[in-house]
């Protein structure tokens, strides 16, 4: 599908699919509990904890990058702001501070809907 051709509202639809299945997919509790598995011996192995980050969120910030780069071209998105940070404040917002304390076994699992979750966060991050 051409980016190009696509409508601010297209746009931020997208970006509000991909965070709803993003959180959908990461907050399953055996997600919850690998991110728990992988922590720990990410200390002393530095290579696993670069090859999880790389396949699990590099991939995913690019691809913001690409879609909130073509945002700004028509608008969604503040102009002058690198489309990798934009990126990275985005994937920021869906993972959140609550994530981090499931990981760290010290909140029970939220039961927030991703879909409203992800567009309320794509809304922040809009103009």
């Amino acid at each position: 599908m051409n980016l190009e051709r696509q409508s601010a509202d297209d746009l931020k639809q997208r970006l509000i699919d991909l965070g709803t299945d993003l959180l959908t997919a990461i907050d399953q509790p055996t997600k919850i509990q690998f991110g728990r598995l992988v922590h720990e011996p990410a200390r002393h192995y530095p290579e696993l904890a670069r090859v999880c980050y790389e396949t699990l969120y590099d991939r995913t910030q690019a691809h913001l990058a690409t879609l909130i780069a073509t945002g700004q071209s028509n608008g969604l998105f503040r102009p002058g702001v690198a489309p990798t940070l934009l990126a990275d404040q985005l994937l920021g917002m869906w993972l959140g501070l609550s994530r981090t304390k499931m990981i760290l076994g010290i909140a029970p699992h939220a039961d927030q809907n991703p879909e409203t979750r992800s567009r309320e966060e794509v809304l922040t991050l809009s103009r």
